[in-house]
């Protein structure tokens, strides 16, 4: 380098560069919004991390779906997950009681699902949605519900947290519809006894092609693995998460193992310390595995 010379400093930066500075600030909606305006370039880079994952809260809901409607809609096609909570409504709602605010338009929150999708969850790969009683909505709204989520054709992981059903035939017939399935969280409750669900339960059948599944209810845990284990259906998943295992479930637990133990990649147990003593809990998966 000639004394007194520098290099000159480009203008325009190898987009991979500037690709690997967004990235980084991944998690930085402000700093995001900043650099989503300085070139059409980093607008596309910027879209796709602020608008990867959307929380469909209901006082925002009506406004978002406008914008993805929009012919000049700039996050078309980066929404890959969707997160839907019902408390967040009834959490709302309180506030707005508490503190005499003006209320937000809204309506129950998981309606939301029964309009029209814009043409941004073409490429949806992910759905939460939490504590929600599917039980409230009519048998043809349920059926609506379960065909418009069958729309999001490339829809490999639902997760339904704290979701409350009349029993196990209407998880069996959602996750059948969603064809490109591979992960279910099944964190549910039933209207109905248990050994009701379990009964009907070992009739179902998923014909999805479910790898992996995590539930961790007492509903959940039954149903769940009763009807994998019945239908035959067991040596397809490939990784199996449960939490707050409790005595009744280890029966259940032994049948799939015994089914499917040599087809698992990966298995994650959380016992219920107040129902199963830490002390006791080797022996318990000594047994399971025996």
């Amino acid at each position: 380098m000639i004394a007194g010379h520098h290099p000159k400093i480009p203008t325009v930066f190898p987009s991979e560069i500037t690709d690997s500075i967004i990235d980084h600030l991944h998690t930085d909606i402000a700093a995001l919004g900043t650099c989503s305006i300085v070139c059409s370039e980093w607008l596309v880079r910027s879209r796709h991390h602020m608008f990867y994952r959307i929380q469909l809260w209901p006082w925002r809901v009506h406004r978002f779906f406008e914008l993805a409607h929009e012919t000049l809609c700039t996050f078309t096609n980066h929404v890959r997950r969707i997160e839907m909570d019902d408390m967040r409504t009834r959490a709302e709602e309180r506030e707005v009681r508490k503190t005499g605010s003006e209320t937000v338009d809204r309506g129950m929150m998981f309606e939301t699902m029964l309009l029209p999708h814009p043409p941004c969850f073409a490429g949806v790969k992910s759905i939460q949605i939490s504590n929600v009683d599917w039980t409230f909505f009519s048998m043809n709204k349920q059926s609506t519900l379960r065909n418009n989520l069958a729309k999001f054709i490339k829809l490999d992981r639902l997760e339904l947290q704290g979701v409350v059903f009349h029993d196990l035939r209407e998880v069996v017939r959602i996750v059948n519809d969603l064809t490109a399935l591979q992960h279910l969280t099944a964190n549910i409750s039933f209207k109905k006894y248990l050994e009701h669900t379990i009964s009907l339960a070992t009739t179902l059948r998923f014909t999805s092609d479910l790898r992996s599944l995590e539930t961790g209810t007492e509903d959940g845990i039954a149903a769940m693995l009763g009807c994998i284990t019945a239908c035959g259906d067991a040596e397809k998943i490939q990784v199996l998460k449960l939490h707050n295992i409790k005595p009744g479930h280890l029966p259940y637990m032994k049948l799939l193992l015994k089914e499917a133990g040599r087809n698992f990649q990966r298995v994650d147990l959380g016992f219920a310390n107040d129902k199963i003593p830490i002390m006791n809990q080797g022996a318990s998966l000594s047994v399971l595995l025996a």
